[in-house]
């Protein structure tokens, strides 16, 4: 975690109480109770919460209303399934990070959380949600925009 540019950054909590950057870090990986909300004071000194890190495997309500807002359906190139219909997945997968942050989720329908657990498809998922989802033999599939259908193929006569 030490290696993230979030993790360079002053801390403290709400109240303005200075906080040892390695004492948050030690305490989100030791106690899974421990939510850390990442934010900036605003020029109007004003709390501005930009995301959620947790050692809980299940995404909390504000961060999946963050992917909400971001993603707005599933991102799986050329899915058009609303977000009322997907879930978070962890992008890389919460066993190896064991935390749950906004920048490593992404909202994704069943079929295609199915597809990248079970049919081996991976993902590089950047901070900003976008995506690019590759087949087993690594080929990428077509970057067509999520909420866009993919054509089919024509079957040859």
């Amino acid at each position: 975690m030490g290696s993230d540019p979030i993790c360079t950054r002053p801390c403290g909590t709400t109240d303005g109480t200075p906080l040892a950057r390695q004492d948050v870090l030690d305490t989100l990986a030791n106690d899974p109770a421990v939510t850390a909300v990442l934010g900036f004071y605003g020029i109007t000194g004003r709390f501005r919460p930009v995301g959620e890190i947790t050692t809980n495997r299940i995404a909390s309500a504000p961060q999946r209303r963050m992917l909400k807002a971001r993603d707005n359906g599933c991102m799986w190139p050329g899915c058009d399934t609303p977000a009322t219909r997907t879930r978070a997945h962890h992008e890389p997968p919460y066993e190896q990070t064991r935390r749950t942050t906004t920048d490593q989720l992404v909202s994704l329908c069943h079929h295609h959380h199915r597809c990248r657990h079970d049919h081996g498809f991976t993902i590089d998922l950047t901070p900003n949600g976008d995506l690019t989802v590759k087949r087993p033999d690594g080929t990428p599939l077509p970057t067509e925009p999520p909420g866009r259908k993919l054509p089919r193929p024509r079957p040859d006569r």
